[in-house]
């Protein structure tokens, strides 16, 4: 017998349950995605995940990394920015240059 998986429903019913403990917390949690500013398809994924965490109750800022900055460079910029947020996502791939690890 065949199991019909409806996809939607699932990610939904996950939604609202993430979002019902997102509304317990005593602040409005802040993510931070950075996606590599030249690649026009992680940008709009970017976008998909930053709708999906504002429905949910959580406040996300996409932060444009640009071609110019190296493996070191990114490192920094995580650091610099990484008090101001309570998670950051790191959209890959990045621009060619930088490690994965």
């Amino acid at each position: 017998m065949a199991i019909v998986f409806d996809g939607r429903t699932a990610a939904q019913t996950k939604l609202q349950t993430i979002g019902e403990r997102v509304a317990k917390l005593d602040h409005t949690p802040r993510l931070g995605i950075l996606y590599p500013k030249e690649n026009t398809s992680q940008e709009t994924f970017s976008r998909v995940k930053q709708k999906a965490g504002e429905k949910i109750g959580i406040r996300t800022d996409l932060i444009e990394v640009g071609s110019h900055l190296d493996t070191e460079g990114i490192c920094y910029l995580i650091g610099t920015v990484s008090d101001s947020y309570d998670g950051i996502l790191v959209q890959l791939p990045l621009h060619y240059g930088v490690d994965r690890y």
